[in-house]
C-alpha cells in the first residue's frame, strides 16, 4: 500500500515534472518565439522606422533643395527683374540722352545755320564795301594819277615857260650886255668932244646891273 502510495507519488511528481517541464519548456518556447516575433517586430520596426526616416530625410532634402533651388530661382529671377529694370533704366536714360543730344544738335544746327547765314550775309556785306572801297580806290587812284599828271604836265609846261623865259631873259640880258658893251667900247674908242665922266659912270652902273662888269665904290662925279 505504502509501495503504491510511493509509486503514485512518484509517478505524480513525474508526471508533474513532466508537465511542467514541458510546460517550462511551452513557456520558454514560446517565450523564444515571442522573442524572435518581438526581435522581428523590431527589426521590421526599426527597419520601417529607417525607411521612414530615410524617407522623411529625403523627403526633407528635396523640400531643402527645392527651397534652395526656388531660393535661387528666386534670386536669379530678382536678378534677372533688377537687371531688366536696370537695363530698361538705362535704355530709358539713353533714349532721354539721345532724344536730349537729337535737341542740342538740332539745336546747334539752327545756331549754326544761322550763323553761317549771317556770317554769309556779314561777307557779302564784307565784299560789297570790298568792292566799293575797291572802285573808290582805284577811282581815286585814277583821279590822283590824273591830277598827278596834271600836275605833272603843269610842272612840265611851267618847267618848260620858265627855261622859255630864263633863255629869253639870258638872251635879252646877253642882247642888252652886248648893246652896253658896244656902247661902253664905242664911248672908250671915240671919246667925243661932249664926253662927261658923269655919263660914263652911270653907262657903268648900267652894265653893273646887267651883270657885265664888276661892281665900282666909285662915287658919282659932280654936275
Amino acid at each position: 500500500m505504502k509501495k503504491t502510495i510511493v509509486t503514485l507519488a512518484v509517478v505524480l511528481l513525474a508526471g508533474l515534472a513532466a508537465y511542467f517541464g514541458y510546460h517550462s519548456y511551452q513557456l520558454d518556447s514560446e517565450r523564444a518565439q515571442l522573442a524572435e516575433r518581438e526581435a522581428a517586430e523590431q527589426a521590421a520596426s526599426q527597419r520601417r522606422k529607417d525607411e521612414i526616416y530615410k524617407r522623411l530625410a529625403a523627403e526633407a532634402e528635396a523640400r531643402r533643395l527645392a527651397e534652395v533651388q526656388a531660393r535661387q530661382n528666386a534670386q536669379a529671377a530678382e536678378q534677372r527683374l533688377a537687371e531688366s529694370r536696370a537695363a530698361q533704366q538705362a535704355a530709358e536714360n539713353a533714349r532721354r540722352a539721345a532724344e536730349a543730344d537729337a535737341a542740342r544738335l538740332a539745336g546747334e544746327r539752327e545756331r549754326m545755320q544761322r550763323e553761317k547765314d549771317a556770317a554769309d550775309a556779314e561777307g557779302r556785306r564784307l565784299a560789297t564795301l570790298r568792292e566799293q572801297e575797291t572802285a573808290a580806290i582805284d577811282r581815286q587812284r585814277r583821279e590822283a594819277l590824273d591830277r598827278i599828271a596834271r600836275l605833272e604836265s603843269q610842272q612840265r609846261q611851267r618847267e618848260a615857260d620858265d627855261r622859255e623865259a630864263a633863255r629869253l631873259a639870258a638872251l635879252k640880258r646877253q642882247q642888252e650886255i652886248e648893246s652896253v658893251a658896244r656902247r661902253a667900247w664905242t664911248n672908250r674908242l671915240t671919246y667925243p668932244s661932249d664926253y662927261k665922266p658923269r655919263e660914263h659912270y652911270y653907262m657903268r652902273i648900267d652894265l653893273q646891273n646887267i651883270g657885265a662888269t664888276p661892281p665900282t665904290t666909285e662915287n658919282p662925279p659932280e654936275k
